[in-house]
C-alpha cells in the first residue's frame, strides 16, 4: 500500500520556488527579480500614467513615438516604455 500526501497548492508554491531557485543556482543561472514594469497596461492606466487622453496615446503608438504590443485587437504598454517616451519630451533648461 503506497503513502498518499495531499498538499494545496498555496503550500506546494514556496517549494517549487525552493527548488527552482536551488536548480537555477545549481546550473549558473541567474534569475532575475521580478519587475513591477513587467505588467502590462491597457490604453485608459497607459494615458493616465503619461498624462494624455486615451485618443493622443493611440495617435502617439499610431506615429510610432511609443512603443506597444498588439495581442488581436488588445492593446498593452509597458511603464518602462511608457517612461521612456516621457524621458524623451522632456526639455532642459539653460
Amino acid at each position: 500500500m503506497g503513502l498518499r500526501i495531499e498538499v494545496t497548492g498555496e503550500e506546494l508554491q514556496p517549494i517549487i520556488e525552493r527548488v527552482v531557485a536551488e536548480t537555477l543556482r545549481q546550473l549558473g543561472v541567474k534569475a532575475r527579480p521580478a519587475q513591477d514594469d513587467a505588467q502590462a497596461l491597457d490604453s485608459k492606466a497607459a494615458a493616465k500614467r503619461i498624462g494624455v487622453s486615451e485618443r493622443t496615446l493611440r495617435r502617439l503608438t499610431d506615429d510610432g513615438e511609443i512603443r506597444c504590443a498588439r495581442i488581436g485587437r488588445l492593446v498593452r504598454y509597458t511603464p518602462a516604455d511608457l517612461d521612456a517616451y516621457v524621458q524623451t519630451r522632456i526639455t532642459q533648461t539653460s
